[in-house]
């Protein structure tokens, strides 16, 4: 069973291991589900989720090397600028591009 080994894991490296601090990530997620004239529920994507984590990580090294916190935001506007840049090119309803707006603008 995959839980003995890990646990077996876990014990090893406790033995041999030293514990250290480590700082610690708290998301807080609505856990939703929109089933209004839907053929399937929405759901929020984990990968999603677990791509602006690694984001956010990644890029607060480089915010508390240089004493700012700007990087994680700066990416995330510019990624959605060139998502509503591209929807606009599709012509994307006027909602949809309403909504990638508020994104942007929070």
């Amino acid at each position: 069973s995959p839980q003995y080994v890990t646990e077996m894991l876990t014990g090893f490296l406790r033995s041999v291991g030293q514990p250290h601090d480590v700082t610690r990530i708290q998301k807080h997620t609505r856990d939703e589900v929109l089933w209004h004239n839907a053929l399937a529920p929405w759901r929020r994507s984990p990968r999603w989720l677990l791509l602006r984590v690694a984001l956010q990580t990644s890029l607060k090294k480089k915010d508390e090397d240089q004493g700012r916190s700007t990087h994680y935001k700066m990416f995330m506007v510019l990624l959605f600028t060139n998502v509503l840049d591209r929807a606009m090119r599709e012509s994307i309803s006027g909602e949809l591009l309403f909504i990638i707006t508020a994104k942007i603008s929070r």
